[in-house]
C-alpha cells in the first residue's frame, strides 16, 4: 500500500502525539521510501516533520539546508516558502524551532558572503591591486578600474551599500551566490584594450568568485545539537541504531543546488561548529 505525502504527514503527527513509533516499525520503511526522490520538490517542505519524527537524519539536514539556501524573506523578516508568491511558513507544521534555525542558517550564510565581499572592497579601495610589474601610474589606474567596476556591479544588483546590513537582504542565498559568481562580474571588471594582460593578472573577479564558491562548502547547518539529538532519539524509537556521529562535513545535495561541482572544493572539518543560538527544545 502506497501512502500519499498528506497521509504520511498525518501519521507522523499522530505518532508524535501518542508515542507510536515503535508500533510502526514494520511499516514505515515501505511507506516512506517512495517519497525519498521528491525530497527537494516544491510543496515537500513539511517532510522536515516526517524526517524529524521518524529519525531520517540525513534527509532532515539536506532539506533544512536546501530551504536555508532557497528561501527569501519578506519586509517583516518572515521566511517565505520557495517558488511561491510570498507564502510564509506555518511553524506549527514543523518541529519546534525548525523555522528559526533555517532563518539563522540563511542569515549566517549572507553574513559570510557579505563579510568576504566587504573585505575585497576595502582592499580595492585602500591598496594597489595591480599585480603586474608596470609603472606606478598604470598600477593606480588598474586598481581604480577594479574598485570602480566592483562597486558599480554591486550597486546595479542592489548589493551596495547593503553589504553593511545583511538583515535587510530579502533575496535568497542562492540568488546572491548567482550574482557573485555570474560571468557578468568578470566582464564588468575586464579592462581590455592594450591592457588585456591585466585581466588575467589583476581582476578581482576571479578572487571574488573563488571566495564565494568556497563558502558553499562552509555553510552552517540549519540544525542545532538539541534538534539533532531529538531526531536520533526518534529514530531509535522505531528501531534505527542510535548514532553518536558528528554532523557530516559534506552538505549533501547543496552544491548541485547551487550549480557547482558535486565535490566541494573546501570540505568542512568533520567537527563542524553549528553557528546558531542554542535554545532549549521541547520534544
Amino acid at each position: 500500500m502506497e501512502l500519499t505525502f498528506h497521509e504520511i504527514k498525518n501519521i507522523a503527527h499522530i505518532a508524535h502525539r501518542y508515542d507510536l513509533n515503535h508500533i510502526l516499525i514494520g511499516y514505515l520503511d515501505k511507506w516512506l521510501e517512495p517519497h525519498f526522490a521528491h525530497l527537494l520538490d516544491y510543496d515537500y517542505e513539511e517532510w522536515l516533520y516526517v524526517a524529524w519524527q521518524f529519525g531520517l537524519e540525513e534527509q532532515y539536514l539536506t532539506l533544512a539546508n536546501h530551504l536555508a539556501v532557497h528561501c527569501e524573506i519578506n519586509d517583516r523578516n518572515e521566511l517565505l516558502v520557495p517558488s511561491t508568491q510570498g507564502q510564509v511558513f506555518f511553524p506549527s507544521a514543523f518541529p519546534p524551532h525548525t523555522i528559526f534555525l533555517i532563518h539563522i542558517c540563511r542569515a549566517t550564510a549572507l553574513d559570510d558572503i557579505f563579510f568576504m565581499v566587504r573585505a575585497w572592497i576595502e582592499e580595492a579601495l585602500s591598496s594597489i591591486t595591480c599585480r603586474l610589474p608596470c609603472g606606478i601610474q598604470e598600477q593606480i589606474l588598474c586598481s581604480a578600474r577594479n574598485s570602480h567596476g566592483l562597486l558599480g556591479y554591486l550597486l546595479r544588483h542592489g548589493l551596495f551599500p547593503m553589504l553593511s546590513d545583511s538583515a535587510r537582504e530579502t533575496r535568497s542565498v542562492r540568488r546572491i551566490f548567482e550574482i557573485m559568481m555570474s560571468p557578468e562580474l568578470k566582464d564588468t571588471l575586464r579592462i581590455g584594450g592594450t591592457n588585456c594582460e591585466h585581466d588575467a593578472a589583476c581582476s578581482l573577479a576571479k578572487a571574488v568568485m573563488e571566495g564565494v564558491e568556497s563558502l558553499a562548502g562552509k555553510l552552517s547547518w540549519a540544525v542545532d545539537g538539541e534538534m539533532l539529538k531529538a531526531i536520533r532519539r526518534n529514530g531509535a524509537s522505531r528501531g534505527l541504531p542510535l548514532s553518536e556521529a558528528k554532523i557530516p562535513a559534506r552538505l549533501v545535495g547543496l552544491t548541485k543546488t547551487l550549480g557547482m561541482k558535486d565535490e566541494v572544493k573546501d570540505k568542512v572539518d568533520s567537527d563542524v561548529k553549528i553557528r546558531v543560538k542554542e535554545e532549549p527544545m521541547s520534544e
